[in-house]
């Protein structure tokens, strides 16, 4: 017998890995043509994680994790601890050179009016370049974005 799981989430996977190590034969499908990072985060309760762990994944998770604290407030002021440099690094860089800058390049060298092929005005390399650049003044990596836990275990 082969399994269809339908999306490939948190559960799809944890399924289709259950299933795996009972020795059934599954096959996932996700909608997404390719599997990234969003940048969000995600909490796990208790009855999830004792589910994760009996599938061999909580000495895994538990580093890339911000333990929930009983008091709510110690639990905030944890997380600020951990996004607030990244953050604030971003929020200055914002000043300074704005991630719309691109933008404000085309249209400066489009004199702001309508045109057919941006690559007329601006080659691709001329735009990654321009990106690049940004992502390098503003120090942006997903690593830096990543609970100091999540650094130290990578």
């Amino acid at each position: 017998m082969e399994i269809a799981i339908i999306g490939g989430g948190i559960v799809g996977l944890a399924l289709a890995l259950n299933l795996e190590q009972r020795g059934l034969v599954c096959h996932v499908y996700e909608a997404v043509p390719e599997v990234k990072e969003l940048g969000v985060g995600i909490t796990l309760l208790p009855h999830a994680m004792r589910e994760l762990a009996l599938l061999g994944l909580q000495e895994a998770l538990e580093p890339l994790g911000i333990e929930n604290e009983a008091d709510p407030v110690a639990a905030l002021r944890a997380y600020e601890d951990a996004r607030s440099a990244p953050a604030a690094r971003v929020v200055r860089t914002n000043r300074t050179a704005p991630p719309d800058f691109i933008n404000i390049r085309v249209e400066e060298l489009t004199g702001d009016r309508p045109f057919d092929q941006l690559d007329d005005f601006i080659s691709q390399q001329e735009l990654r370049a321009l990106s690049d650049r940004y992502k390098r003044i503003a120090g942006y990596s997903i690593e830096d974005l990543a609970t100091p836990a999540a650094r130290s275990a990578t």
